[in-house]
């Protein structure tokens, strides 16, 4: 049997736990493949009967036993690079066991039966450790729960989804990470926010030092990873694709003259590459295994500077550079990692400044037109416990998809030219990362922001947010018949009408989404109340600040206030866009969560008493336009 995964997916916890059920079956063996260094394989076979089966079961005694009644687990199978080395034992291996089970990489999965059938002569099940998924999260969420005597709640799991959600690298740095993220929620509450967003950088470098305890001496430990941080420091601040063997060894040479030590560059190396946080993919020529652990170890060093020297100049460069590669991983590092108020103030003003020119999108003032060419704003037809099942699949294998295509390599990372920063593209992409930033940052510095500050932030998110919706709309609204027609010509559509229509749905649903992405992001229950109480003003008393709190709202579990809500929208204005909207977030909410279906019926219930099937035309878009303008005129 070959157990298949990428690292860190919980292959050997599964061959641990085989182990000890196969003990109460046969006489089980468990290998790692670092047994083998330096000794036969009769050796390592001999010494492990001896430490890991009863007395009585010495080595002449274990040979007579039938091989079908021993069993033997082998880990890291595929650390056996010399295939000469690898038939030997697995020749050895069949003369002694019927069951023989080891673990490969998920990349060598598609090869391992056709190599094992060819050269072995052995027929050979596979078995794939997938990554999880939301099914299997939740499920660890109530068992996790249990193991501590916790009561299950409601709102921690849906504070740990979407955290995970909200934060696409949690996935993919493993089942076991995922794991320890989840256990460490349950105990802690979210650690993202102001308490406990140590906790995170706990846990992330606490991963980093298990792979570097196991492949070298505990006496190393810091060193070495005050190594990688300079040394992740210097890729970055070079750009460099690969890493060369010498320029390591100078890195290593510096830091002992700098810091009084006598690190071997060699030993470094192997147990770097043993850890797999570095790869050495051609003679003498390294990178980074995984973009993530690049990141940390950036952000730490910038973190590191920041505390020690008083120097935001990296901080500064990389912010105005957030569009670039990996700078805006860096950069959520450093946010959970530092206790610094100052470095959301950078990232205000930094974003602040790109987008002060723009205006703000807004549907009181109705001042992007294209998006209503809406005619019709649809009732919502009861939903189906079978569609929601469906719904559920679809999204359980979408996110599979998602952690299989996800790139986790550095792979290309500085394949950019910092120059063409101040392209409007790239401006654009600042502002929308730097705005995800900030509002990660009200949540993280929520207990230490004061009342005046946490309402700058909350005002500078909201009117960012409606700055670059409507930049990113002028450009279709100045143009918008003969973006149209020019979309017909290429795709050889010939209902203009209708695909005008579908046009101005996406343009509402990707509005609905930029909402959703922006409050999920700063709202957890820290942070709600000063949210509302910036909201719950005059100021704010109109359709755009309501449907921004909406979204606020729909980041909680509350569904009576969220009904309760919208009601309230769709009783006061009756706009067809903000209709259209508010059904979308409906939908989603109802599609995506696990909510009853007494409280599903009320929400569609309520929509559908406030639209009433709502049809708009083109002229009395055009009338109540002109009323608005004359208004402002007599203003």
């Amino acid at each position: 049997v070959s157990i298949n995964g990428k690292r860190e997916s919980g292959k050997t916890t599964l061959l641990k736990m085989l182990y000890l059920r196969l003990k109460e079956e046969k006489l089980t063996l468990f290998l790692n493949v670092k047994d083998f260094e330096g000794k036969s394989i009769n050796r390592v076979i001999n010494s492990a009967i001896c430490t890991q089966l009863s007395e009585k079961n010495n080595k002449d005694k274990f040979r007579q036993v039938a091989k079908k009644y021993k069993a033997i687990i082998i880990d890291d199978f595929d650390l056996i690079k010399n295939d000469q080395i690898k038939q030997k034992v697995i020749e050895y291996l069949k003369k002694d066991f019927d069951n023989i089970i080891f673990v490969t990489s998920k990349d060598l999965s598609l090869t391992v039966k056709d190599d094992f059938k060819e050269k072995y002569l052995l027929d050979i099940d596979i078995i794939n450790i997938s990554s999880f998924t939301e099914r299997q999260r939740l499920q660890l969420i109530e068992k996790l729960s249990l193991l501590n005597f916790k009561e299950l709640d409601k709102d921690i799991t849906f504070e740990i989804e979407k955290n995970i959600k909200n934060t696409p690298i949690l996935k993919n740095m493993g089942n076991t990470f995922i794991l320890n993220f989840i256990h460490m929620s349950i105990n802690q509450g979210n650690i993202f926010s102001n308490d406990s967003r140590q906790s995170f950088n706990t846990l992330f470098e606490t991963t980093l030092r298990r792979l570097i305890i196991e492949n070298t001496k505990k006496d190393n430990i810091e060193t070495y990873l005050m190594i990688l941080q300079i040394l992740a420091y210097n890729v970055h601040k070079n750009k460099f694709q690969l890493i060369s063997s010498k320029y390591i060894n100078d890195i290593i040479d510096e830091y002992n003259i700098d810091y009084g030590k006598n690190v071997s560059e060699n030993d470094f190396k192997n147990s770097m590459k043993q850890a797999y946080i570095l790869k050495e993919i051609s003679s003498n020529q390294y990178v980074f295994v995984n973009k993530m652990y690049l990141a940390y170890f950036i952000a730490k060093h910038i973190c590191y500077k920041i505390s020690n020297e008083d120097d935001y100049d990296d901080f500064s460069y990389i912010l105005k550079h957030i569009c670039f590669g990996i700078n805006d991983d860096i950069l959520l590092f450093i946010i959970y990692i530092s206790q610094k108020l100052r470095l959301l103030r950078y990232i205000y003003e930094t974003i602040n400044r790109i987008s002060k020119e723009w205006d703000q999108l807004s549907f009181e003032k109705k001042n992007i037109k294209f998006i209503y060419n809406i005619k019709q704003v649809s009732k919502i037809d009861k939903i189906s416990n079978e569609k929601l099942e469906e719904v559920k699949e679809s999204k359980i294998n979408s996110e599979i998809t998602m952690l299989d295509e996800y790139n986790i390599s550095c792979e290309g990372l500085y394949d950019y030219d910092d120059s063409s920063v101040n392209e409007e593209i790239n401006q654009l992409t600042c502002v929308l990362k730097g705005l995800e930033l900030l509002s990660r940052g009200l949540e993280s510095f929520n207990a230490t922001l004061k009342l005046k500050d946490q309402k700058e932030v909350i005002e500078g998110i909201y009117s960012i947010t409606n700055r670059l919706l409507y930049k990113l709309l002028k450009e279709f609204d100045n143009d918008f018949d003969e973006f149209i027609n020019y979309l017909c010509e290429e795709s050889s559509y010939e209902d203009s009408e209708k695909l005008r229509r579908l046009f101005v749905y996406f343009i509402l649903r990707f509005i609905s989404s930029v909402y959703e992405r922006i409050t999920s992001l700063c709202t957890d229950s820290q942070t709600i109340s000063a949210i509302n109480d910036v909201f719950n003003c005059k100021e704010y008393d109109n359709i755009d600040g309501k449907l921004f709190m909406l979204n606020v709202i729909n980041c909680t579990n509350n569904d009576r206030k969220f009904i309760d809500y919208f009601t309230e929208i769709l009783k006061r204005w009756n706009d067809p866009c903000v209709m259209f909207i508010i059904r979308y977030i409906i939908l989603d909410r109802i599609l995506q969560r696990n909510i009853l279906s007494s409280k599903r019926t009320r929400m569609i219930d309520k929509y559908n008493e406030n639209v009433n099937s709502y049809v708009i035309s083109n002229k009395e878009v055009m009338i109540r336009d002109l009323k608005y303008k004359k208004i402002k005129q007599l203003q």
